[in-house]
């Protein structure tokens, strides 16, 4: 018996250890837990930091790169400064040379003026004349003969192609087919009318009935068409008519070639080119002269065109 005591106490022992190790674990734990707790929090607190510098490090270079702009333009500034007072010394020196310069372009510009006027009006002249000759030259060909009989029969010409083209259609309007088609229009056309008026009508009626108008209208077309390009008497009223316009344009090609063979209208024409070359001299010599706000532009040159416009 007194062997087995000791062995019957030293589970005893153990349970009083367990039981009094119990608590002390679980602060432990506690402790464990707040400190893990604390460390996450000074983690956040470290990193919102490390953000918050590296904002403030953009920002200094921010305003470290304005700061050196700043310094380029206040070199710039202070360059001006230093050398505007040199530039200004050099625009004013400048400044009676360049007033004389414009005084004696002005001056030059009043002396050539006058000759370029001079050239301008006697190569308006000049066109006048030309414009003369030819309408007198025009007024002999229209009081000609041979001009007026060709007017005349072109003229009766077109009256005859007129009249054969009535008359075919006259004929054909006789004919029952026409009547027919034409019978067949106007009651298309009297539905399609009655149709847009009535409100109860059916879009589709209205389309219908517009469709058959196009329908009755083509043909009449068709046969109008057909029968003035069939017809004999008429294609030969067209033939003569072209005739008598060619006859008509080969006159006016033939006056246009001769023209300028005549003796006054060859003077008249080389007076012209003449007055043309010596007012482009007179405008090339001012030209030199010419300010943005002295003188006149330059205008294309006076021609027989630009006159008659």
């Amino acid at each position: 018996m007194r062997n087995a005591t000791p062995i019957l106490l030293i589970p005893l022992l153990l349970l009083s250890a367990v039981a009094l190790a119990g608590p002390e674990l679980d602060r432990a734990r506690r402790n464990s837990l707040i400190s893990r707790l604390a460390l996450d929090a000074a983690q956040r607190r470290l990193t919102e930091a490390q953000t918050e510098g590296d904002r403030l490090r953009l920002e200094m270079d921010r305003v470290r790169d304005s700061q050196r702009e700043l310094d380029r333009r206040r070199n710039r500034m202070e360059n001006l400064s230093r050398d505007l007072p040199g530039m200004i010394r050099e625009v004013e020196d400048r400044l009676p040379r360049l007033n004389q310069d414009i005084r004696v372009r002005e001056q030059r510009w009043f002396d050539l003026r006058e000759p370029l006027e001079m050239a301008i009006n006697d190569l308006r002249k000049a066109i006048a004349r030309v414009k003369d000759i030819r309408a007198k030259y025009v007024g002999q060909l229209q009081a000609s003969d041979p001009w007026k009989q060709a007017v005349i029969a072109a003229e009766i010409a077109a009256k005859n192609q007129a009249a054969a083209h009535r008359g075919t259609l006259d004929r054909l309007r006789a004919t029952p087919n026409y009547r027919t088609a034409a019978a067949d229009f106007a009651a298309a056309q009297a539905r399609l009318a009655i149709l847009r008026r009535d409100s109860a009508a059916l879009p589709a009626e209205r389309a219908e009935a517009a469709m058959r108008m196009i329908e009755t209208e083509s043909a009449i077309v068709r046969m109008e068409s057909e029968t003035l390009a069939n017809d004999e008497t008429l294609a030969e009223a067209k033939a003569d008519a072209r005739r008598t316009e060619v006859k008509l344009a080969e006159m006016i090609a033939q006056f246009e070639r001769d023209l300028p063979r005549q003796a006054d209208m060859a003077d008249a024409m080389e007076a012209n080119a003449k007055a043309q070359r010596e007012a482009d001299a007179a405008d090339a010599a001012l030209m030199p002269c010419r300010f943005s706000t002295v003188g006149p532009a330059r205008s294309r040159p006076i021609t027989i065109a630009s006159m008659s416009s």
